[in-house]
C-alpha cells in the first residue's frame, strides 16, 4: 500500500512538474486569435496560407507600432522576409482550424503563441529599428585614481587639473574616445581642457550621481550620452617595480539614465618612471576599451534600445491570476513598442512591474487605458515615470 502511495505520489509530482514548466515555457507569449479569409485549392492548403497570412498580419502591427506606417510600407518585403525565415522562433505554436467552406472560399481560425521579445529580435535582424540619435556631444565623467601617488581626479568635483601625469592620462583617454565615437557622429569634448566644471550647477559637483540627475543633465546641456567609470593606476600584482592599469567604462543614455553599453580592461605596465611607463603603455589600452564601447553602442543603435526608457507599471484591484495574466497578455500582444515587462515586486496590494517602453510615460498610460481586455475593465494614469492601473469588474 506505501508503495501504491509513493507511486502515485511520484506520478503527481510528475505531472505537476511538468504543467509548471510548460506554464513557465509559455509565460512570457501572448495568445493571439486571427481569423483569416481567403481562396484555395484545399482545406491544407488553405490553412497552411491562412498561417502565413495570421504572420505577416501580427509582424506588420507591432512593426508599424515600432517604425510608424510609413517606414513599415517601405520595408515591408524585407521584414516579411525575415519573419517567413525566424516565424518559429517568435511563433513556436500555431494552430489553424477551417471554420467555413464554400467551394474554394475559406475562412480559418489561426491562434498563434506570439513571443514580443522574439518578435523583436526578429525585427532587429532586419535593421528596421536603428535608432534616430545617430549624433550629439558626450560629455564623459570618468575619474583617475593614482594609487601609487594616493591621488585622485573628478573633474567635476576637484579644482583645476595641475597634475602631469593624471593630465596626460585624461588627453590620452579623451583623445582615443573621441576617435572611437567619431564613427558614430558623436564628439567627445574634454572637460579638463574646457573647465567644465565651471558650467555645472554647483549641486552636481559631488561624487555620486543618481539617475535622475543624468536626466536633468541631459535637459540641462542636451547632452545625450554620458560616459561614466574610472582609471585606476596601482603597483603590479606580478612585479614590484611595475605597473598596472584598471579601466571600467559605462556608457549612460542620459534622458534615461540607462547604461546602453558597458567594458573594462586590467593591463599590467613596464617598471620605470610612472609618467614615461604610461605614456608608453596606456594608450593601446585605452583604443581597446574605447573601441568595445564604441561597438556595444553602435549595436544599441542599431537595435533602438536609446529610443526605449524604463518605466514601473503598478497594478492594483482585482488582482486575479486570471485578470493579471489577461492584463499582460494583451498589453505584449497589442502594444509592439514594449520591449519586455517583468515583475519587479509582489505585494499585498499591489503589483510592480518594469517595462521598457519605446516613448513616454503618458503615452503608455493612454495606450493601457485603451485598450480591451478580456472579462474586465483597466483604469490608468501616468504620475513621474510611474503608470497607475486599477482592474476593475
Amino acid at each position: 500500500m506505501k508503495f501504491f502511495i509513493l507511486v502515485i505520489s511520484i506520478f503527481l509530482l510528475h505531472n505537476f512538474s511538468t504543467l509548471s514548466v510548460a506554464q513557465a515555457q509559455y509565460s512570457e507569449f501572448a495568445d493571439i486569435d486571427e481569423e483569416i479569409k481567403l481562396t484555395a485549392d484545399t482545406p491544407s492548403q488553405a490553412r497552411e496560407r491562412s498561417v502565413q497570412m495570421a504572420i505577416e498580419k501580427v509582424v506588420a502591427r507591432f512593426a508599424v507600432d515600432l517604425i510608424g506606417e510609413k517606414d513599415f510600407a517601405a520595408k515591408k518585403n524585407l521584414i516579411n522576409v525575415q519573419a517567413q525565415k525566424d516565424s518559429g522562433k517568435f511563433a513556436p505554436v500555431v494552430k489553424a482550424e477551417v471554420l467555413e467552406q464554400k467551394g474554394k472560399e475559406f475562412k480559418v481560425a489561426v491562434n498563434l503563441k506570439v513571443s514580443p521579445q522574439n518578435l523583436r529580435q526578429m525585427l532587429e535582424k532586419t535593421g528596421v529599428l536603428s535608432s534616430k540619435f545617430d549624433s550629439g556631444v558626450v560629455l564623459p565623467f570618468v575619474a583617475v585614481i593614482d594609487q601609487v601617488r594616493a591621488k585622485t581626479h573628478k573633474w567635476w568635483v576637484n579644482e583645476n587639473l595641475n597634475d602631469s601625469i593624471i593630465r596626460d592620462i585624461n588627453q590620452r583617454f579623451i583623445k582615443a574616445l573621441r576617435a572611437s565615437l567619431k564613427d558614430l557622429n558623436f564628439y567627445v569634448i574634454d572637460p579638463v581642457e574646457w573647465n567644465f566644471k565651471s558650467s555645472l550647477p554647483t549641486h552636481f559637483q559631488k561624487d555620486y550621481y543618481k539617475k535622475d540627475d543624468y536626466q536633468f543633465l541631459e535637459s540641462y546641456f542636451k547632452f545625450p550620452l554620458v560616459i561614466k567609470g574610472q582609471i585606476d593606476i596601482a603597483q603590479s600584482k606580478k612585479i614590484s617595480t611595475a605597473y598596472r592599469l584598471n579601466i571600467k567604462l559605462q556608457a549612460v543614455f542620459s534622458s534615461q539614465g540607462k547604461v546602453v553599453a558597458e567594458s573594462s580592461r586590467e593591463v599590467e605596465l613596464d617598471s620605470g618612471e610612472l609618467g614615461s611607463v604610461i605614456s608608453t603603455g596606456a594608450g593601446k589600452a585605452f583604443t581597446e576599451v574605447t573601441s568595445d564601447l564604441q561597438s556595444q553602442l553602435e549595436g544599441a543603435l542599431r537595435k533602438g534600445i536609446m529610443e526605449s526608457s524604463m518605466i514601473h507599471l503598478t497594478v492594483r484591484g482585482d488582482m486575479t491570476y486570471k485578470n493579471l495574466e489577461g492584463f499582460k497578455s494583451t498589453l505584449m500582444k497589442s502594444i509592439g513598442s514594449i520591449r519586455y515587462l517583468s515583475e519587479r515586486s509582489i505585494e499585498s496590494d499591489r503589483r510592480v512591474y518594469d517595462v521598457d517602453y519605446a516613448g513616454s510615460v503618458t503615452d503608455l498610460s493612454k495606450r493601457i487605458g485603451g485598450l480591451k481586455y478580456p472579462g474586465f475593465k483597466v483604469d490608468a494614469s501616468a504620475s513621474s515615470r510611474t503608470v497607475n492601473v486599477t482592474i476593475k469588474d
